[in-house]
């Protein structure tokens, strides 16, 4: 969280503790109708803050949405082993084409232990991962 968020966050919160006092002094009978009327204003303005600290916050975390930007590369085991099965099937078959090359990985024992379809098969399968199973081989 940043400092921002909490600062904002904080600043609502002290809001809403003024509003809810303002709100007592407008209920009070002990003042007079005048101070009960800026009561009345000071709860408005501070729950008004309040909603504006709040929009704030949300608006930051919409504005500055966390992204993935590193490209993922076969780092894991799990990915290490579904490259290394469909090096192994297209050493095999010499198939040319990612679709072909998927529907024949989705008939290997190995490839069906790794990979939960055909369709994720193909997924997995992108042009580049492909250029690099081609280019291992070559």
């Amino acid at each position: 969280m940043s400092d921002v968020r909490r600062k904002y966050e904080a600043l609502r919160d002290e809001n809403e503790r003024l509003a809810r006092v303002a709100e007592r002094d407008m209920l009070n009978s002990e003042l007079s109708s005048d101070e009960r009327r800026d009561a009345m204003e000071r709860a408005k303005v501070h729950w008004q803050l309040s909603r504006n600290a709040a929009d704030t916050v949300v608006n930051a975390a919409d504005a500055h949405p966390i992204q993935f930007r590193g490209r993922r590369k076969l780092t894991e085991k799990a990915d290490r082993a579904r490259f290394e099965c469909l090096w192994r099937i297209y050493q095999q078959t010499g198939l040319t084409r990612r679709h072909d090359l998927a529907h024949t990985a989705w008939k290997d024992a190995e490839a069906k232990s790794l990979f939960p379809s055909e369709d994720r098969i193909y997924k997995a399968l992108t042009p580049k991962m492909f250029d690099r199973i081609r280019k291992r081989s070559g």
